[in-house]
């Protein structure tokens, strides 16, 4: 889901590699091709992996929401091997980190042909996603502001 013109053809080149290994690739999003935010979650949930293009070959890689999204889920991630990802998530551990874009059709190839590896590599990523990012961590925080919040106006004799 994403851009493909332009600057990032690059990244249709590597989706069409891909589907040279007979692998099925959705491709979608950017300027022409909007899906929902219900399409898209549904696409995300029924793709086995979520290749995430973090930044231009030549540019500053950053950690998107798409990492959230693919990982919260359940698809396995694969995406660039970087500092701001790896804040958050360990490579080979919860993600499929690459160095370098021609890796990527060999790690799905590997990943397709061992799939406890696969499934590790799925599982912990969603797991970690819902420890970080889910719905039981946002609503805590939501939670913990409301009772601060609370707290303070409750201590004041003049909030009025």
């Amino acid at each position: 889901m994403g851009l493909t013109t332009h600057n990032y053809s690059y990244r249709l080149d590597t989706l069409q590699k891909i589907k040279k290994n007979g692998i099925d690739v959705f491709i979608g999003g950017g300027d022409k091709n909007r899906v929902s935010m219900a399409e898209l979650a549904g696409i995300y949930r029924e793709s086995k992996f979520v290749i995430n293009f973090s930044g231009k070959p030549d540019s500053i890689i950053q950690c998107k929401g798409r990492v959230v999204e693919a990982t919260l889920s359940g698809a396995c991630l694969i995406e660039r091997n970087n500092p701001e990802t790896n804040h958050w998530l360990t490579p080979n551990v919860d993600y499929l980190p690459y160095d370098c874009l021609n890796e990527i059709p060999d790690k799905i190839n590997q990943m397709l042909q061992n799939p406890e590896r696969y499934e590790a590599i799925r599982s912990s990523g969603q797991q970690k996603a819902e420890q970080n990012f889910g719905a039981q961590k946002t609503w805590s925080r939501i939670l913990d502001f409301a009772a601060q919040l609370s707290s303070s106006r409750a201590n004041c004799i003049n909030c009025e």
